[in-house]
């Protein structure tokens, strides 16, 4: 019989039990389990995290550098009410510690290696601190306690990998992978409960693939998506709930297809599709509550008109509605046929009435 063995991260896992006086193991659990059923009958390994769980890589410069150890921890480590302490073990064979603050979260690494940090149900958010930030590697998975992920990876320069699914109780992902820019692979899709993904995805300037609908509760999505240069596909439908669109996909050169429509829950439609030169098309009727489209097109090379009202081009004063106050370089560097609708004011070739 042949033995073949595979590490499995199942993450984020809903296993009834496992919390118990106030906190769950942070242990790796591996068992070994014998597969029957499989025509080689191999074996596998499955290793499980329950938690949170990130990989660091520390090199021997590190541990040269700080004459034979180096100490690491959390800049933002927070439990939740109820968890008394929450159990970090640091993968390096040393016995988990018991943390209750971003005081007392800290740990000393004697040799270089690549260890696996698995912080256990119970912590609310965490981000790693400026001296382990530049060796964190990868990120595995969430936790199921983690209400945000707030910058958690925010300044990870060496963070690398594919992007773990979103934890299912996080509600705000700001800046959560921001200047992330060795990320690869494409992004998962939004949890039901997060709100606010501002920059989240901010200069992951190596993220492929498509971009995933907007999860039903996000509201702002401030520079989600701004620089993510790899991405592909076309642009989702707006939701109902957002209101902030403010560069949301700046400089995405890489999406295609046309605008969709904006929604009446829109009132900042600054810089969204600054530099976006894949996309085509007429640009979409505004939304009723638009008072901000500064630089909302600049740079969009390939739109070629405006969207019709009963088949016929709409007056000035629906292109141009009083509402919106702040309107600069709207079509700036678009295409002619585009800017011949506007005034010059907006980027346009029409000189404005007096």
């Amino acid at each position: 019989m042949t033995t073949r063995r595979e590490v499995i991260t199942k993450c984020g896992l809903g296993i009834a039990g496992i919390i118990a006086a106030g906190k769950a193991p942070a242990t790796v659990v591996k068992s070994l389990l014998g597969v029957r059923g499989i025509a080689t009958g191999d074996e596998e390994e499955v290793e499980t995290y329950v938690g949170s769980a990130f990989r660091v890589t520390i090199p021997q410069s590190a541990i040269d550098n700080g004459g034979g150890s180096i100490s690491v921890g959390f800049q933002t480590f927070t439990r939740l009410s109820g968890y008394s302490s929450v159990s970090i073990d640091w993968g390096d064979g040393s016995e988990p510690i018991e943390a209750t603050s971003t005081s007392n979260a800290v740990h000393i690494y004697t040799n270089a290696g690549s260890f696996v940090i698995n912080i256990a149900e119970g912590c609310s958010q965490f981000r790693p601190n400026a001296t382990l930030r530049p060796y964190v590697v990868n990120a595995i998975c969430w936790g199921e306690t983690v209400l945000s992920a707030d910058s958690t990876y925010n300044g990870c320069s060496n963070l690398t990998g594919n992007i773990p699914k979103w934890g299912n109780a996080i509600v705000n992902a700001t800046q959560t992978y921001f200047n992330c820019r060795q990320l690869i692979g494409c992004i998962p899709e939004w949890n039901s409960k997060i709100t606010n993904a501002i920059g989240t995805y901010q200069q992951c300037y190596s993220l492929t693939g498509a971009i995933p609908a907007w999860g039903v509760s996000i509201t702002n999505a401030w520079a989600t998506y701004n620089n993510c240069r790899g991405l592909t596909g076309t642009v989702p439908e707006w939701t109902s709930k957002i209101t902030n669109a403010y560069s949301t996909y700046a400089e995405c050169k890489g999406l295609t297809g046309t605008i969709p429509k904006w929604k009446s829950s829109i009132t900042t439609a600054r810089e969204t599709y600054r530099g976006c030169s894949g996309l085509v098309g007429r640009i979409p009727k505004w939304g009723s509550s638009i008072t901000n489209a500064y630089s909302t097109y600049i740079g969009c090379r390939n739109l070629t008109g405006v969207w019709e009202e009963d088949g016929e081009i709409p007056p000035p004063s629906s292109l141009m509605p009083s509402k919106i106050t702040s309107y600069s370089n709207c079509v700036t560097d678009t295409t002619d046929s585009l800017r011949s609708y506007f005034y010059t004011t907006w980027g346009g070739t029409i000189t404005p009435p007096e």
